[in-house]
């Protein structure tokens, strides 16, 4: 497991932490951990989340961080549906393909209402680029594609 996930997935539970604003669940006490829910459809890196999100509650005890893994074949069909009847993670992969139908949905989380305006500054302009829309970024790229580069030998090539 790199580094680089660990990181990312950590950021990922504290991003979740601040968005669920720390407050526990409806229905709890105090002395319960707050739950966080994350939703993603690769089970060999849900394994990596889970070391991660470990290392994470060991030193936040009052958070609780749950890896849900579906499915690729049923994810954006469940998800879909999971919005719908408002019972979705709290936090969920979502790619390219099908960000602008939920950032237009609204069911995404504005970073700006919910981080401050200058939050998205810490990102790669590009990431932020790719999800803003009509003038506002739509949920933390935790992992992006950057794009794609071919290098070559030109010396070879010739």
């Amino acid at each position: 497991m790199s580094p680089r996930i660990i990181r990312s997935a950590a950021l990922t539970a504290a991003a979740a932490v601040l968005l669920a604003g720390c407050a526990p669940e409806p229905g709890t006490t105090a002395d319960e951990p707050t739950t966080v829910t994350f939703r993603i459809w690769d089970e060999t890196v849900a394994a990596s989340y889970e070391k991660s999100f470990d290392a994470f509650e060991k030193e936040h005890p009052d958070i609780d961080v749950q890896v849900n893994v579906d499915e690729w074949e049923s994810y954006w069909t469940d998800l879909r549906t999971d919005v719908a009847d408002q019972s979705m993670d709290d936090l969920f992969w979502i790619n390219n393909s099908y960000f602008g139908a939920y950032a237009d949905a609204g069911s995404l989380v504005d970073v700006d209402e919910a981080l401050g305006e200058t939050a998205k500054d810490a990102w790669e302009p590009s990431v932020v680029d790719q999800f803003t829309r009509d003038e506002t970024l739509w949920g933390v790229p935790q992992l992006y594609d950057a794009g794609i580069a071919v290098y070559y030998n030109t010396a070879l090539l010739e």
